[in-house]
């Protein structure tokens, strides 16, 4: 038996938010996937005993060619239901609410951090299919 050490020489595409490829043209295809995306900060699950303060948030990665924000919104009121909650069923609040917009690359780098603070959902502009988590939402904040 023989054996024998040689050195290969490969060539690795990064795409700008620094995922590697083998190949060019998917990693132009990732690029291009990307740019239809934008990325947005969802606060939801509003403490109803005290002050109404949403208590989660999770980034929410929507891809569509235009209306990300509506989008958005349209997946938040499909999962979260109303906009509008009550503390101690009095005092009117806010459910959940569309934040800022996180820039892409930001957000992807969070999302490989994993650092168990933020949830990610990610939709496709048209499908706003809901994770097994938002179906039959609980209203009590501590039970989700």
């Amino acid at each position: 038996m023989k054996v024998k050490k040689r050195e290969v020489v490969e060539t690795v595409y990064e795409a700008d938010d620094g995922t590697p490829f083998l190949k060019e043209d998917e990693c132009k295809a990732y690029e291009e996937a990307l740019k239809d995306t934008k990325v947005f900060r969802i606060h939801y699950c509003p403490d109803t005993t005290e002050h109404g303060t949403l208590q989660k948030t999770l980034l929410l990665f929507v891809k569509a060619k235009f209306s990300h924000e509506l989008w958005a919104e349209l997946w938040c009121e499909k999962g979260f239901g109303s906009r509008l909650d009550f503390v101690q069923g009095v005092a009117i609040c806010t459910a959940w609410r569309v934040g800022i917009q996180e820039a892409l690359t930001d957000a992807l780098r969070k999302e490989k951090d994993k650092d168990g603070l933020l949830e990610v959902v990610r939709i496709d502009g048209g499908d706003t299919t809901l994770p097994d988590w938002v179906k039959g939402r609980p209203r009590i904040p501590g039970d989700m």
